[in-house]
């Protein structure tokens, strides 16, 4: 399986450090907001991101700390699924 990099515009928030975090990414000049980072790591050399898109797509982003270059790190996979199509929780008995 092959990993693919590729460099992405990101709009990022900047608080008390630069490139905080993503708020969205520019895409074949199309705006797709960050809608939630469901994940995030920290490594000395760069900042990962799982984030959910508003085209429901989740994307892993890093961002480079030395280049303040950020990168897509694996291709849109995910969609998400609609709350109709999806089946409810099974009950679940107490145990005694």
């Amino acid at each position: 399986m092959e990993i693919a990099v590729s460099r992405l515009k990101v709009v990022a928030y900047s608080g008390y450090q630069a490139e905080q975090e993503p708020r969205a990414l520019i895409v074949d000049c199309q705006r797709l907001e960050v809608l939630r980072i469901e994940d995030r790591w920290y490594e000395p050399v760069a900042s990962f991101f799982r984030v959910r898109t508003s085209d429901g797509d989740s994307s892993l982003l890093r961002y480079d700390h030395k280049t303040r270059e950020w990168f897509r790190v694996s291709e849109p996979s995910c969609r998400i699924r609609s709350s109709a199509t999806s089946s409810p929780p099974s009950p679940t008995a107490p145990g005694r």
